[in-house]
């Protein structure tokens, strides 16, 4: 039986005393009645302009692939033909459609919590209960619940946002669901 460690989330055994990755002591983590150890602290909240730039570096990344295909299928289309163009569209723009999906919905996942974006601005997203670094079915399920919002006509993109600068600790509707909060690296502290 596994678990992820709280320091680097990788898998080790539920009874190892040691973390084989990181070295980091795992004794004060060992689950009790094969439960996970809850810490449940909220942390400051993280600086919304380093959020907001993660948010949009991780949105270059999901998104360029579908720009580049924009890009060449439209001078396919100037120099060539539309029925061209279309089909480099749809064999090139499928797979950047679903690196879009898929990077969004697992970037916070990633080692320590961190996607591309928030790892290059110092954040993480830390799952409260366990005090451990966001899963990728926690990354999910953080934008599963921002997709829906974005259902919203004409307004519901904001809603996640004004949420993040009025809410304690800067949790977002999504991080309410999965029980994680966005935090600065620094503010970090794994269990003892």
């Amino acid at each position: 039986m596994m678990r992820m460690c709280p320091y680097c989330a990788e898998q080790v055994p539920v009874a190892a005393a040691t973390c084989n990755h990181c070295q980091q002591s795992l004794v004060a983590t060992q689950p009790v009645s094969g439960q996970p150890a809850t810490v449940a602290r909220l942390y400051p909240k993280a600086p919304f302009d380093r959020r907001l730039l993660a948010t949009l570096l991780d949105a270059a990344i999901a998104c360029a692939p579908l720009g580049v295909v924009g890009i060449v299928a439209a001078a396919v289309a100037w120099a060539i033909s539309g029925g061209v163009a279309f089909v480099i569209g749809i064999l090139v723009g499928a797979p950047a459609l679903l690196w879009a999906a898929y990077y969004g919905f697992i970037k916070d996942g990633q080692p320590r919590g961190q996607s591309i974006g928030k790892k290059k601005l110092g954040l993480m997203v830390v799952h409260l209960p366990t005090n451990a670094p966001c899963s990728r079915s926690q990354s999910a399920l953080r934008q599963l619940v921002m997709a829906g919002t974005n259902l919203i006509p004409y307004l519901g993109w904001l809603v996640e946002p004004i949420v993040v600068l009025a809410a304690d600790g800067g949790r977002r509707l999504g991080d309410l669901a999965a029980d994680t909060q966005v935090i600065a690296v620094e503010s970090y502290r794994p269990a003892a």
